[in-house]
This record gives structure tokens, C-alpha cells and sequence, in this order.
């Protein structure tokens, strides 16, 4: 079973990321993979936006890397330093989450 074309199935269809986000970017659909700046140039080039409009929040440090690199704004954030954390280090940005 190749685990990177039943992630993004998964993720988009059974935890209900497209109905959660605008776009979503998979290593399969994409064809780079994080932490390669490629892969963040082409998500930036879809997007329309600069690179330094988008913050990329991720559990490992390579791909926090990886999207500097390519002149995101990026931060590591783990799912055990809790909610709060995060909706802090979004504040830091002038993002909000309701």
C-alpha cells in the first residue's frame, strides 16, 4: 500500500480537512515532498500569494526548515504543547482562530 495516496484520501475524506480548509497540498498531488523548498514554492504559486504572506505551522523541525528556506514564515508547534500554545503563536501573527 503506498502510504503517501491513502493519507490524502484520509485526510481529506474521513477527518474532513477539505471542509476545514480553502486548499490543501499533498507530496502525491504535488509532486515534491516537505521539507524540499520546492514543494513550498509550488503551494505559494498556487496560492497566488508572497512567501513571506504565508505561515507554515509543522510538528518537525526539517520541514519548519525546509519552508524558511523558501521564504515562508514558519514555526514549530507540537499537538502536545496544547491548543492554547497555538492560538498564542498565531496571536504573534495577528491570526485569530474562533
Amino acid at each position: 500500500m503506498d502510504y503517501n495516496i491513502v493519507q490524502p484520501a484520509y485526510m481529506k475524506t474521513e477527518l474532513g480537512y477539505d471542509e476545514v480548509f480553502d486548499s490543501s497540498f499533498y507530496s502525491s498531488d504535488v509532486g515534491w515532498a516537505k521539507p524540499s523548498a520546492e514543494f513550498f514554492r509550488h503551494v505559494v504559486e498556487a496560492l497566488g500569494v508572497s512567501p513571506d504572506e504565508v505561515l507554515f505551522v509543522d510538528d518537525s523541525q526539517a520541514n519548519v526548515d525546509g519552508a524558511r528556506v523558501a521564504g515562508l514564515r514558519s514555526e514549530r508547534w507540537e499537538i502536545g504543547e496544547g491548543v492554547a500554545s497555538l492560538r498564542a503563536l498565531l496571536s504573534a501573527y495577528g491570526l485569530t482562530v474562533t
